[in-house]
């Protein structure tokens, strides 16, 4: 499985990891990467090969524009 790198972590990637976030009640992006990181198997069905590591969808959070 590829690893997920700033270079694709997506608009679709960050949309799934910022909803998990919302529906689970987390507060912090190590809890939505290590709750995600615990469905690993199941987040297939998302398109999605792997969970975030926590640097990648903080930097996500950070680089993307407002028009997003």
């Amino acid at each position: 499985m590829p690893t997920i790198t700033n270079k694709t972590f997506d608009s679709w990637t960050h949309l799934v990891t910022l909803l998990f976030g919302i529906f689970s009640g987390c507060d912090s992006m190590g809890e939505i990467c290590d709750g995600m990181r615990a469905l690993d198997g199941k987040l297939n069905h998302l398109g999605m090969d792997k969970s975030p590591a926590k640097s990648t969808a903080g930097d996500g959070l950070h680089n993307k524009n407002e028009a997003f």
